[in-house]
Formats: C-alpha cells, structure tokens, sequence
C-alpha cells in the first residue's frame, strides 16, 4: 500500500494546507496559505493551482464535506468560508490552533491563556471553556468525544489534559516526562486513526511519548530529532510521521516503538498530514 505524505513548506512561503472534497464530482483540492495573504487552491489529480484569493489566514481546515473551509485570521477571528462560493459565510470571534471533530460539527481552537474556544459549526457560534492552565494544542480523537490538550506556560504541569467534549470537562490526565514551558518548547499531538493511540513530540529533547488511550498510560517512550513541528498517523494506525524544523521528518513504528526511517527535505517542513 502506498503512503502519501502532504506538508507545507514553511522557509518556502507556504503556510498551512488542508485537503477537501468537492463532494458530487469527487474533485480532491488542497487548500494552501501563502505569504501574503492569499489562498490558492490546487487540483490534486492534475497537481495545478485552480484558483487563488486574498485571504490573510494563519491555519486552516476543511469541513469532511468539503463545503466549507475554516481559517483563523491574522486579526484573532474564525471566518468560515464557502468553498464553492468562496465567500466568508460568518465571522467568529475565536483564535487559536484550530481542530475540527470528525464529523465537522465542532471546531476547536487552543487559545493559549484564554482557554479552549467550541464552536457549534451549525449555529456559528462559540464558547469560550477556561482551564487552571493555558492551552498550547490539542487532538480530538476519531469518535469525537475526547479531546487531548497539552497544558503551556511557566505554570504548566507535565501532563496531557483528557477532555470530555459533552460537557468540556477534565475527565483525567496523562502524566508525560516534559512540561510545555512555552512556545518554544511547544509538543505537537496526534491522536491514531484507530484511537487505540496518542503520539505527543517534545521540543527540546526530542522525545516521543505514546498514550494508551484505553489505560491513559504511557506504552513507550522514543527518542528523536528535537524540534518537532507537526505529528500525522498514517491511516492503518502504524506509522506517526513527524516533522522537525531542522528539515527531516521522522518515521516512527508505533507498534515497534522505534524510528524506522528518515527523510530529509529540502525545506523546514510545516504541518503534515498522512493518506
């Protein structure tokens, strides 16, 4: 089976990048920002740039139909925009890294000190959950009803928060070897396609940890590249594929807990997804 690895190149003016559907006619796109302050869309199957539109977004994602991409402004704001009109249907006062559920029917934004914004993509609306700590990221599992959230800043306790997204509730933690202490030492997140998994990356040392979701318990601790920019699970849930700044991504087995491979780039990787 072939493995399909998509990532921005963020030293090659690309920012964040998104896949979609257009749904009846089947058309694959990629949503790209770029440096400054456009959109381009680019056909997958033909590898060529369809359409390009002022847009100054700093992260995005695609609804699972592919009717509406959601994009954090530069000015703090989710703008939901039609993709097939490519008009901003609503503007929501929210910020932050931004997650969408599974089923597209709850947007999360980690919004550092603020909290955690959940915003009901039906209605357009959100609703802003505070936390004793600051919120750096987070991964929803592949069911929707946890959320994963890695606490930042001075005060922050080395420990992955579990969320119930019913009620938006701690419902346990996961004690890991690092605290976030900032940005810089910022863990990228994952959740595994079969939610059997969580794959948190550490900064600094380079350190792999993976969750068992079922003990919410550590299972392996790995070590790699420091730096660590994204996290994406392959779909069969075996491989976490893991981007660095120094330009390499990391091809860790999950199931062997070890690095099976690296890749060298020819520019600092962004965010990364895996097909």
């Amino acid at each position: 089976m072939n493995r399909c690895i998509c990532m921005t190149l963020t030293a090659a003016l690309l920012g964040y990048l998104a896949l979609g559907n257009t749904g009846a006619a089947a058309q694959e796109l990629a949503y790209v920002t770029t440096d400054p302050g456009t959109l381009q869309v680019i056909d997958t199957a033909s590898n060529q740039i369809v359409d390009t539109s002022a847009a100054s977004l700093v992260d995005i994602t695609i609804s699972p139909d592919g009717t509406r991409l959601y994009g954090v402004t530069e000015v703090a704001t989710l703008q939901v925009i039609d993709t097939g009109t490519k008009q901003v249907i609503a503007t929501i006062a929210a910020t932050g890294r931004l997650r969408l559920a599974p089923d597209g029917k709850t947007a999360y934004l980690a919004a550092g000190s603020l909290g955690l914004y959940v915003v009901d993509t039906a209605a357009l609306s959100a609703t802003l959950v505070s936390f004793t700590q600051s919120i750096a990221d987070l991964a929803i599992s592949p069911d929707g009803k946890l959320a994963y959230l890695v606490p930042q800043g001075p005060q922050a306790s080395a420990q992955i928060l579990v969320v119930d997204t019913s009620t938006n509730s701690v419902i346990t933690t996961v004690d890991v070897p690092f605290p976030v202490k900032s940005l810089d030492s910022l863990a990228a997140i994952a959740v595994s396609p079969d939610g059997r998994l969580v794959v948190v990356a550490e900064a600094s040392s380079g350190s792999v940890v993976v969750i068992d979701t079922q003990a919410n318990a550590i299972s392996g601790t790995i070590p790699d590249d420091p730096y660590p920019q994204d996290i994406a699970v392959s779909p069969d849930s075996r491989f976490a594929y893991i981007s660095h700044a120094k330009g390499t991504i990391s091809v860790v087995d999950l199931a062997a807990q070890s690095v099976a491979a690296r890749v060298a780039l020819s520019h600092t990787p962004g965010r990364l997804a895996a097909r």
